[in-house]
């Protein structure tokens, strides 16, 4: 399966400085399975000698790992790119350079509305937005090749999109990613309140499109689609061609994806590629593919 597998997301803690109402895996406290620097360092290394096109550190928070720059060293000896998402709160001129000179070549910063009050109120902490701003402009005098935000749309922040625009413009930002409001974690337990019904996704929906033409010179806007995306990885998975990305969780959990995984095993059970060849034919025999493919329709099926 070596070769085949073009990109692996690895949450390397699920340990985070914030406690966001949206947030999909329920980061926070550092849980009791989660790997150990030895493990994640073995980890590391295997997914290197698969040789992804593109590697993504996830969390939690991924700077609130220690040691996370020897993980990276020794994922950089086997992957195309390397990429971190971070709340940008621990990042620091120092930070942004040690990020740099460790082989980062992009970053996606968490920015959740043109307004302080907007993103603050939704990653449930005063001055977050701060940071992420701060954080931004480190990471590109540091020098990394590509920093971008991320924006979750919802009853706080859907209002202010042009303001928002802006606010990206004056960043000296070139990509922009829109992700939805999922109903999993403590987006289904906490969050559920704030999400857009249709009408208003409508509106949101009409307005991007607006502000996509009219920001067109300065912005590349993408839309990240969760149920279409789940939808065509099991289709093909089902029907026997390998996964194009693997997800690793902080407790070595191997998923077939974020958002509508399918567990094929534990780094702790043996190596990538044995628990990839087991558990994918296991997937198969078992139909949970199928399974998903039955249930997942609209954005209430995910995280059922």
């Amino acid at each position: 399966m070596r070769g085949e597998i073009k990109a692996f997301s690895l949450d390397v803690t699920s340990r985070c400085n914030l406690r966001c109402a949206h947030c999909y895996n329920e980061s926070g406290a550092d849980t009791a399975d989660s790997l150990t620097h030895e493990e994640l360092l073995r980890t590391a290394g295997e997914i290197a000698e698969f040789h992804p096109e593109s590697v993504c550190l996830c969390g939690g928070e991924p700077l609130m790992l220690e040691g996370i720059l020897e993980i990276m060293d020794v994922l950089r000896t086997g992957t195309g790119s390397l990429s971190m998402v971070s709340n940008g709160l621990r990042i620091t001129q120092e930070t942004a350079r040690e990020l740099k000179d460790h082989g980062l070549d992009a970053i996606q910063i968490s920015l959740d509305g043109a307004f302080a009050w907007q993103h603050d109120s939704l990653r449930g902490r005063r001055g977050a937005f701060a940071g992420a701003v701060r954080a931004v402009r480190v990471l590109k005098e540091a020098g990394i090749r590509q920093v971008f935000v991320s924006m979750i749309p919802n009853i706080l922040n859907y209002g202010t999109m042009e303001a928002y625009f802006r606010l990206c413009v004056s960043l000296d930002i070139s990509l922009l990613k829109f992700m939805p409001f999922m109903p999993m974690g403590r987006g289904k337990s906490v969050g559920r309140s704030l999400m857009l019904d249709e009408e208003e996704m409508f509106r949101f929906q009409r307005q991007l499109s607006g502000l996509k033409e009219l920001y067109g010179d300065h912005l590349t806007v993408e839309w990240d689609d969760p149920v279409r995306s789940a939808r065509f990885l099991c289709e093909r998975l089902q029907s026997g061609l390998p996964p194009l990305i693997l997800c690793v969780t902080a407790g070595g959990d191997v998923r077939t994806d974020v958002y509508a995984p399918v567990r094929l095993g534990n780094v702790r059970e043996g190596s990538l590629t044995e628990i990839c060849a087991r558990g994918m034919e296991e997937a198969r025999r078992e139909g949970r593919f199928l399974e998903i493919l039955r249930r997942l329709h609209g954005m209430e099926d995910l995280g059922q």
